[in-house]
Parts: C-alpha cells; structure tokens; sequence
C-alpha cells in the first residue's frame, strides 16, 4: 500500500484505527577487526636506536604502523621540529599511546590514527619505523616502496623484507639476546612508462654510477658513509637512552619473550611429520599458546605431551581445547618460563619462538636434551647450528619455513 492509500485508510476507519506497529530496530554488532601483529613492547634501548639509525631532524614526520604504547613516535618527536603519526587498529592502544603522549608532554606533535596499516596513507611519511611480523613486512613491502616518497626511511626491528637489500643494519645488545634493527631508503621512482610490479618488486638499487653527477660519491660509499653516520648516532643514542624514557619514574611492565601467534593447521601436521613423531615420543611445545601442536601430537597412539607456556590464559585454553579434542589425559601442562622448566625427557621438542628467543634457548637444548632428540622450529632457525633439513609450506599468499635438527652424540671426555 503506497504511504497516501495508508492514510486514507487510517481515516476512514475513523479514531480507533491503529497505525501498523513499527517493525523494530535491530542493532548488529560490527565483527571486532582482526590484528595481524599482536602487541610486544619494543625495549627502550632498541627505541633509542631505531630512531638514531633512522638519523630523525628536526622536518620530519615519523609513522609508527603498529604502534603499541606509542613509546617510538614519543621517542622521536622529543626532538625538535619532529611530527609524529601513531597507527594502530586496536583502540586501547591508540587511547594508551594518547595517555603516555599526555604524559610525556608531546601530544600536540602526535597524530593518533585508528585503523588498518594496510589502508592508512602513509605518503608523506619522511620515517617509518615498523615492529610486526616477518608475513605482514612481505606484505606491507610494495606499499612502502610504491607509495613513499625517494629519500625516506624505513626502519624495521627484528624483521627484514625478504630480497629487498637493507642499507644497513645494527644488533643492540650483546649475543645471545642483540635485538637486529634494519634501515632502508626509498629510492628514486622508475622512469616513466616502466611498468608497476604486481607482487614484491626486485631489490631496489642505485643508480648507475656512470651517469652521476661530477664529484657525486659512489654508490658504495653513498651507502659506508651513511652506514658510518648511522653507526655513530646509535652508539650515541644508547649512551643516553635513559633520556627516552616514556614516563619518568614509571616501571615497565613485565613482558612475554614470545608473542601468540597461533600456528596454521596445515603447518602444525607438517611440524608433527617433520619431526617424525612415533609411539613412545614425549613431545614438548614450548610455548604452546592453545595447545594445537601437541594436541595434534599426541592423537598418535603412544604419544604424550608437555605444553609449556608462561601466559595463564593459554595453558588454560590448552586444557580446554584438549579436553574438547578428548586427549587431557595424554598430555601434561605447565605454566612457566620456558628458560626454567625442566624438559630432559623430551624426544621431541617444537618450537615457535622469536629469533633470539632460539639463540638463547639453544645452549639448553644442547646441553639438557638426549641425543638423538628432534628439535622442529616454525620460521625461525638457530644461528650458525646448520639444520640437517629445511622445508617449507605454501599456503598461498604466504609461505612458511620449517626446521629440524637433531642433538648429536656427547663428545667423550678425556680422563
């Protein structure tokens, strides 16, 4: 019935009639947005770093994309004439980074931005500073080079770009626990009518050094020069980094060494061949997060399991979900630093870890584990321990890379 036929109606049915009961308003929730990095404080140390290898002055304008707590962006704009642009989807802590930036006095230089990193302009970005994950960096890469101006910097802690070549890069701390921090310059644009890469584009380089301009440096020293000058402010910038603290007198938060970033199905069965799990293993996931790897494991006839992690909540959905999976009884759970549990019976160990995570834990495996203990790690490997096999998993648009080793005999000692 059209809207004038309604209210004839309505009147000739005279003052009794009812008009028809409005359908009711119904609200949906939107579904929460999805964060491809979870948060892991970068330690001031590697703060005050980032920004001197970046070499930040006064006219630039640093993004952090991922920016937590904001510590970074707060960081630079310490100096003067520095803007900064805090990025983050997660609306607690863009309110945290406002807070601290409140805190720190600098909130009038900090432009606060909730929103995906993967959609938010960056263009007139001088400085990007980055701390997520090795996936999202491949991910990200074509942005930044397609969309950053020549001459900017992009500093990236822990995580390199696959082939794209960094200008330099540093480790802050001592061995096993330096942090690496990696800087790379946006290079001029391709000549006109080139054609726009569709994936990662190849390693950008300098120009030919034939065609530069009389008494210009060659691209080699460009690089040793800048690489020097670099070098120069970070060891400057470490020697006061007690300078950068956010908020004085504030104590920091303890942290986890390991973000949880759960592991795909396919990657976890993989892990579980790799490491040639049988009947009679003891297989232990340090850093179990939900437990997938070991609840994957143990459906092996034979086969019991350790989940190891520090976070309370994930030992508790590891039981939970193991209990789902009807396994509870096959596997033992525990909450602890996985520097501190014992783990000598282990036949095999999985690991999902960060770099220097691995690097630290290694003397432990070494020295605790029986010979002839399979040790499979997803992404990250061990430093110079040359793994006896490496694979990796294509799960398009992204490719995982599994390890295994294996803890050889014990040397004889000489009586």
């Amino acid at each position: 019935m059209v809207p004038s036929l309604l209210v004839a109606a309505l009147l000739a049915a005279g003052p009794s009639a009812q008009a028809p009961e409005a359908a009711p308003r119904v609200f949906l929730k939107a579904p929460e947005q999805k964060k491809d990095v979870p948060y892991v404080p970068t330690p001031p140390e590697v703060v005050s770093a980032m920004v001197a290898l970046a070499e930040v002055k006064s006219g630039d304008v640093v993004y952090d994309l991922g920016c937590g707590d904001g510590r970074i962006v707060i960081a630079a704009v310490r100096i003067a004439g520095v803007r900064g642009v805090c990025v983050d989807i997660d609306p607690e802590r863009i309110a945290d980074s406002r807070e601290k930036a409140r805190a720190a006095g600098v909130e009038d230089r900090i432009r606060f931005v909730r929103g995906d990193l993967f959609a938010v302009p960056i263009a007139d970005a001088t400085v990007v500073m980055m701390y997520l994950l090795p996936d999202v960096n491949l991910r990200l890469r074509p942005r930044l080079q397609l969309e950053l101006r020549p001459g900017t910097r992009v500093v990236s802690h822990a995580f390199s770009m696959g082939d794209w070549k960094a200008h330099d890069q540093i480790d802050v701390g001592e061995p096993p626990d330096e942090r690496p921090v990696y800087l790379w310059v946006i290079e001029g644009r391709r000549r006109s009518g080139a054609r726009a890469p569709t994936a990662a584009p190849a390693v950008f380089r300098y120009k030919d050094p034939e065609r530069r301009s009389p008494g210009a440096a060659a691209p080699g020293q460009r690089g040793e020069e800048r690489s020097m000058r670099s070098r120069r402010a970070v060891a400057a910038s470490l020697s006061v980094v007690v300078s950068l603290a956010l908020v004085p007198g504030a104590a920091p938060a303890p942290v986890k060494d390991v973000p949880y970033v759960p592991t795909p199905p396919e990657v976890v069965q993989r892990m579980i061949q790799l490491a040639g799990v049988k009947s009679g293993d003891v297989l232990y996931d340090l850093g179990c997060g939900d437990g997938r790897i070991v609840i994957a494991a143990v459906k092996t006839p034979g086969v019991r399991g350790v989940c190891v992690d520090i976070d309370p909540e994930r030992v508790a959905e590891s039981k939970r979900n193991a209990e789902a999976a009807g396994v509870t009884d096959r596997i033992r759970f525990v909450e602890g630093d996985l520097f501190k549990v014992p783990f000598s019976d282990a036949t095999v160990m999985t690991l999902y870890l960060m770099p220097d995570v691995n690097m630290r834990l290694r003397p432990r495996l070494l020295s605790e584990l029986k010979p002839g203990t399979r040790i499979v790690s997803h992404a990250f490997d061990m430093g110079d321990w040359t793994p006896e096999e490496r694979v990796t998993v294509d799960l398009q648009p992204q490719t995982y890379v599994l390890y295994r080793w294996t803890i050889p005999q014990k040397k004889a000692t000489r009586r």
